[in-house]
């Protein structure tokens, strides 16, 4: 009985030692090892996404910046090329003979058009100006810029279209189009907002103007 009491009390004693000295100290500094790695996972994680969004953000700066002066370098050279052709309209306009080979048909409305396709620019003569004003010398000396505006078409990658519209409502333009189809007889051209945006009173200096679709006014 006394040896059996002994036995339990120095197991007792043992293990409650083993517990102090070994296994205590040990379950703490797991914990801490735990927590520290944990801790130290977290703040590197945190590092590395901060780390990342800033060199995507700084990257897409650069590139936003890139892009942007790719994109003002094509416009300037779009409003060069807007320049030439407005010098060219005008030396036209001032030089020219105004004799012109092309023949214009008439809508019922009185709006003149070019009716076929003979390999230069589209032409139209809205039926808002009577027939005893619509200014055929000027529509023959316009004829002469066709190879100019078939130029920068062929040319200018970011040119879509050439065209000139003038105040009594005459649209040259290339490439040649079905104008009597696609434009209303009795279009008035300065109603649109790429023509009186660019007027005496919106744009006094005649620098280039950069406007939406075409919208008339109301």
């Amino acid at each position: 009985m006394n040896d059996t009491s002994s036995q339990i009390g120095l197991r007792q004693w043992i293990w409650r030692g083993f517990m102090q000295s070994a296994l205590i100290p040990l379950v703490l500094v797991e914990t801490i090892l735990i927590a520290c790695y944990l801790l130290t996972n977290q703040a590197i994680r945190e590092s590395q996404l901060d780390y990342l969004e800033r060199n995507a953000v700084e990257s897409l700066g650069v590139t936003a910046e890139q892009n942007s002066r790719i994109i003002q370098d094509q416009l300037t050279h779009i409003s060069g090329v807007t320049h030439l052709f407005a010098d060219m309209t005008a030396q036209a306009l001032n030089t020219a003979t105004g004799l012109s080979n092309e023949t214009l048909s008439s809508t019922a409305e009185g709006a003149l058009f070019s009716a076929r396709d003979t390999g230069g620019a589209a032409s139209f003569y809205s039926s808002i100006i009577p027939a005893d004003k619509q200014d055929l010398l000027k529509v023959g000396k316009l004829s002469s810029l066709d190879p100019l505006m078939r130029s920068l078409k062929e040319h200018e990658p970011m040119v879509a279209s050439v065209y000139f519209n003038s105040w009594d409502s005459y649209n040259r333009i290339y490439p040649w189009i079905q104008a009597n189809e696609l434009y209303p007889p009795d279009m008035a051209i300065p109603s649109y907002n790429f023509y009186y945006l660019a007027d005496a009173e919106h744009n006094p200096k005649r620098e280039v103007r950069w406007t939406d679709v075409y919208l008339g006014k109301s």
